[in-house]
């Protein structure tokens, strides 16, 4: 943003000088579904580590879509079956409102349900530190 400052020179005269005012962007939010314990800590860590903000990690489908029903993230990260049992309706919930997500899982992407499918894939443990790399590309498109 560019905004003209006006000041008067020890001879009274006006000087106009352009000051350029930075604005720094809130940090991406982050819905992390995810029951495992040491997976959501290493989770946390990398994205925060990476300028995003975690909403969560939630452990179970009711934990998650109680803060859904109140906030919007700007990604999701899911883990397929949480305690409470598979995250598919999170997951249709996020698309309805246009909200991109990745699946999370330690299962073959074909044992996956159609919903979680179709979404970007990271497999756990080992692809945890893509994570970021992953959600950045799915935000430019």
């Amino acid at each position: 943003m560019l905004r003209r400052v006006t000041f008067r020179s020890m001879r009274g005269q006006r000087n106009f000088v352009p000051v350029y005012i930075v604005k720094s962007l809130p940090p991406r939010r982050v819905l992390v579904a995810e029951d495992e314990a040491l997976v959501s800590m290493l989770i946390e860590e990398e994205l925060t580590e990476a300028g995003y903000a975690v909403a969560g990690p939630f452990a179970t489908c009711a934990d998650a879509f109680a803060w859904l029903s109140l906030n919007s993230p700007d990604l999701a990260v899911l883990d397929h079956e949480l305690r409470d049992g598979p995250c598919t309706d999170i997951a249709s919930e996020l698309r309805l409102r246009g909200i991109p997500f990745l699946a999370l899982t330690g299962s073959r992407p074909e044992d996956l349900p159609a919903v979680l499918r179709e979404a970007p894939t990271i497999m756990k443990p080992d692809g945890l530190g893509r994570l970021p790399g992953v959600l950045e590309a799915m935000l430019v498109g």
